[in-house]
């Protein structure tokens, strides 16, 4: 009998990069959650790639990474402002949950802006790995549409799927799911 995982999408108000769009907290609070479910088959999938670390272009494996559960994996634009807003939020998270490997895969920018993003945001640890993306490949394997958008992997491999800006507290939440704290 095939294991099943429930996939809970929380859809925000439609976010775009300017300087119109709402806070993060703003956008986290107006979250709606909606359910599926999919074979956990279809999850693993999902980590059927490869794609280049930004620093060293080496090249990380999908399953590599899938084994490395849990796992919150961020799609980010270097230049989006809620990206950037985010970015030092998702660092704190990263710093505070050494046991979750947290993924980011960017997308839509040159070298230079990768790596001003990943500096100016502190990205940086043992358990953050960042590819690159530059096709939105791995975006559309995944299903993510706009950014940020988050995939958080529990240690089992359930997988929630979130759009938008999480916030320090959704930052926490998530990293209390992956580890089966909720």
């Amino acid at each position: 009998m095939k294991k099943l995982l429930t996939i809970l999408i929380l859809p925000l108000l439609t976010i775009a990069c300017s300087a119109d769009s709402q806070t993060s907290a703003q956008q986290a609070n107006s979250a709606e959650t909606v359910s599926s479910t999919v074979d956990i088959e279809s999850a693993e999938d999902r980590f059927n790639f490869a794609a280049p670390e930004l620093e060293s272009n080496r090249l990380v494996e999908g399953a590599e990474l899938f084994s490395q559960r849990p796992l919150i994996i961020t799609f980010v634009v270097p230049d989006c402002p809620i990206c950037v807003e985010e970015g030092p939020l998702l660092a704190t998270a990263a710093e505070n949950n050494s046991e979750v490997t947290y993924v980011f895969i960017h997308s839509q920018a040159d070298a230079q802006s990768y790596d001003t993003y990943v500096q100016n945001s502190r990205l940086v640890g043992e358990n953050v790995v960042h590819l690159q993306d530059d096709e939105a490949v791995l975006w559309e394997l995944f299903g993510v549409t706009q950014q940020p958008s988050t995939v958080l992997v529990s240690e089992s491999g359930q997988t929630t799927v979130s759009v938008g800006a999480l916030g320090e507290d959704g930052l926490a939440q998530a990293a209390a799911l992956v580890l089966g704290d909720s």
